[in-house]
């Protein structure tokens, strides 16, 4: 998903989700459903999406980045719903989560990336900037390029052309 390809991502996590089951294997089931659902919703596949994500919250899992993960999901949701007022509360919600949580450095920034595009699509570029440079400063690994690109691209400059 992160690198454009929506149909293969689904794919692979309907897969996962295929070979997991929500009460032998929660944990297994929760965190493919949860990376199901962004394709789902790219893909303008809604009525799943929810199903999905209804399903995924009846699962207890006392971990702080299942509930960022699940904050997240919400928030991509009520966005594709037209509820910008409740996504921007569900954005901001992932993003605290993860701050609490140490461990989950790529993870936060990632829920504050995904923000920050919901802001870009908002027209309020001006407040993403800070976090868009926040994140493009922690993704400076040459693998991590992709998602540089992107978020130069959110940034209104143009990525650096790689030759190859």
């Amino acid at each position: 998903f992160e690198a454009g390809d929506v149909h293969g991502s689904r794919a692979a996590h309907e897969e996962a989700v295929r070979s997991t089951d929500s009460k032998r294997t929660p944990f297994e089931f929760a965190y493919s459903a949860i990376h199901l659902i962004f394709p789902l919703v790219a893909l303008g596949e809604l009525t799943e999406a929810q199903r999905l994500e209804t399903e995924v919250a009846r699962i207890d899992i006392p971990w702080q980045n299942h509930w960022a993960m699940q904050a997240a999901v919400a928030a991509v949701l009520y966005e594709a719903e037209g509820n910008v007022e409740s996504a921007e509360v569900f954005y901001r919600r992932s993003i605290a989560i993860f701050e609490q949580a140490t461990t989950a450095l790529t993870r936060r920034h990632w829920a504050e990336q995904q923000y920050a595009e919901f802001l870009v699509r908002r027209g309020r570029v001006a407040e993403a900037g800070s976090l868009l440079e926040r994140v493009l400063s922690f993704y400076s690994d040459p693998l991590a390029a992709p998602r540089q690109a992107r978020i130069l691209r959110l940034l209104g400059r143009e990525p650096p052309r790689v030759d190859r």
